[in-house]
């Protein structure tokens, strides 16, 4: 069953569109066959403090077909810049690569805030509605 919600604001960037959810979750919809770098991460966590009014959200990030991000940007993702303003972050990957890599970031980088990889975005976003007071 697919929730409904409405798109509150948007900021269209180079390699995604960040989005807020009127069911307050935070949404980085990735772009395809993009190699996500570390200013294009920083423009991410930029644009999510200016539509979120710079509140920490529960964050849906779809990783779009073909996309990977390279070491510096899961580093800076693990982060305390790259978490500024997440409570929780939820990936939902669409390859073996992507999943390769997520599970890699987990293991390795160890993200400040709740981090899951999903094969679905309602399974990520039931387990992110756990994190929305």
């Amino acid at each position: 069953m697919k929730e409904s919600f409405s798109i509150l604001k948007k900021i269209e960037l180079t390699a995604s569109t960040i989005s807020l959810r009127s069911d307050g979750i935070l949404l980085f919809d990735v772009k395809p066959n993009v190699n996500v770098n570390e200013k294009d991460a920083k423009e991410m966590v930029d644009a999510a403090g200016l539509i979120g009014d710079g509140k920490k959200y529960p964050i849906l990030i779809i990783a779009g077909k073909y996309t990977l991000a390279d070491k510096e940007v899961r580093d800076f993702a693990a982060g305390e810049y790259g978490n500024k303003y997440t409570i929780a972050a939820a990936f939902v990957i669409k390859s073996l690569a992507q999943k390769i890599l997520g599970n890699a970031y987990l293991k390795v980088n160890k993200p400040l805030t709740p981090t899951a990889l999903f094969d679905s975005e309602e399974k990520a976003i039931a387990w992110l509605n756990t994190f929305i007071k």
